[in-house]
C-alpha cells in the first residue's frame, strides 16, 4: 500500500459518508491562530473526543465505535498488517486517519513500536501517532494509532530517537518506556514522523504526568483543554468558542506544566543505526 492509494481512500470515503464530508468542509472555516509556540485551534466537532469520559465504568458502558460491527454503515476500512485504516469522520486536520487493530484489543504500545514506524514509513508526510490509555486515547479499549499531515514542534519534555536501523530504534524505544515505568505507554504520547530538515525518520516520546489540566471542565473559570499528542506537538484545539477567545500563553504554560515535563534543553537525539 502506499500514501497515494490512501489519499484515493480518504477522497472517496468523503465524498460517500455525509457526516465526513460536512466536518472536513466544516474544518475549512474553523478559525485559527497562534499564541506564543501554540497553534490554537477551534473545531467544535472535536467536543466529543475532547469531553470523552475513558475511565472503565463509562467505557463498559458504551459499544467499542472502533469495532467493525459497531461503525457506520458508510464507514469503510483499507486492511494492512492487522489494522484496518479509517478516515476520522471527526477531523483536526484536513485528512486525518484512524488506524484501528482489527481485534479488540487494549491501547497498549508493547510490540507495535515497530508498526508505527512501519506506518510512518508508508504514510511518508504524515505524522503518525500513539495517544496513551490514560492521556488522551478516547477508545482506551481499543488499540489504535492516528495520522494526519503535519508537523510537530513539541516544547515539553520529549525522549528522541533517530531511525536508522528500525530494529534498532524499537528495542531503544522500548528499553526507554521500562525506564520510566511505562511499558504498555499508558502515560505517554508518541509520535514518529519524517523531520523535514534532516529528512530522517524520528520518534518523540512525550512523558505525561496527568491527563488533563486542573481547570479542565465546563464550569465558571473552567476550560475544555484535553491535551493529547497533538496537543504536545504544539496545536491546541479548543471546541468551544469561549474557550478558543480566552486562550492565553500563561494558560498553555499552565496546562504544559500540570500534563507534562518540562524540556530539558542540554538533551540531544538519541540515533540508532
Amino acid at each position: 500500500m502506499t500514501v497515494s492509494e490512501t489519499e484515493v481512500f480518504f477522497k472517496e470515503q468523503v465524498a460517500a459518508w455525509p457526516l465526513a464530508e460536512r466536518n472536513y468542509a466544516d474544518l475549512a472555516r474553523c478559525l485559527t491562530k497562534r499564541v506564543g509556540e501554540m497553534t490554537v485551534l477551534f473545531n467544535p466537532a472535536r467536543a466529543a473526543s475532547s469531553n470523552a469520559k475513558t475511565d472503565a465504568g463509562s467505557i463498559a458502558l458504551r459499544p467499542c465505535f472502533l469495532c467493525a460491527a459497531n461503525r457506520p454503515s458508510e464507514q469503510r476500512a483499507l486492511s494492512w498488517r492487522g489494522y484496518e485504516i479509517l478516515v476520522n469522520p471527526f477531523p483536526i486536520f484536513d485528512r486525518h486517519f484512524t488506524i484501528a487493530a482489527t481485534s479488540h484489543t487494549p491501547q497498549d504500545i508493547s510490540g507495535r513500536i515497530g508498526d508505527m514506524i512501519a506506518l510512518a514509513r508508508m504514510l511518508d508526510g504524515y505524522t503518525v501517532f500513539f495517544n496513551g490509555a490514560r492521556c488522551g486515547a478516547s477508545a482506551p479499549d481499543h488499540f489504535h494509532f492516528q495520522a494526519a499531515p503535519f508537523e510537530p514542534h513539541i516544547s515539553v519534555e520529549c525522549h528522541k530517537i533517530e531511525v536508522i536501523d528500525d530494529a534498532a530504534a524499537v528495542g531503544q524505544a522500548e528499553l526507554y518506556l521500562e525506564s520510566i515505568g511505562q511499558p504498555r505507554g499508558e502515560m505517554v504520547n508518541i509520535l514518529c514522523y519524517r523531520d523535514r530538515v534532516a529528512g530522517q525518520l524520528v520518534i518523540d516520546i512525550v512523558r505525561r504526568k496527568c491527563h488533563r489540566p486542573s481547570f479542565y471542565g465546563t464550569g465558571e473559570g473552567e476550560m475544555l483543554l484535553s491535551p493529547a499528542s497533538v496537543e504536545m506537538a504544539g496545536y491546541l484545539v479548543t471546541p468551544r468558542r469561549e474557550d478558543y477567545v480566552a486562550v492565553t500563553p500563561e494558560i498553555i504554560d499552565c496546562m504544559a506544566r500540570e500534563v507534562a515535563f518540562s524540556r530539558d534543553k542540554s538533551r540531544g537525539m538519541d540515533k540508532h543505526g
